[in-house]
């Protein structure tokens, strides 16, 4: 899967999940790792962190009660961690 492709398919499910809603598209990279990462936000504070490496998300922030970000992802920090062979990532 392309880059476009991964930042596109992570967009459609934010999106169906929360509703038509405008989005912000920013490229950074992981502070842990050096990696790329894609993350996407809209307005209503909600903001999704894709890894470059495989899709993966790895953290999804969504405004609590308060309207604080809290991360709802169980996952790995580093997006290097993904390209890591384990029982959890094996085929």
């Amino acid at each position: 899967m392309t880059k476009s492709g991964i930042v596109a398919a992570a967009a459609a499910v934010t999106a169906a999940a929360v509703g038509a809603a405008v989005w912000f598209l920013r490229r950074a990279v992981n502070e842990l790792d050096q990696l790329p990462v894609y993350v996407l936000k809209n307005e209503s504070g909600l903001e999704v962190h894709v890894s470059a490496v495989g899709g993966a998300i790895m953290k999804l922030l969504v405004p609590d009660k308060d309207g604080v970000p809290v991360d709802v992802v169980l996952g790995y920090d580093r997006a290097s961690r993904y390209m890591v062979r384990s029982p959890a990532n094996a085929r």
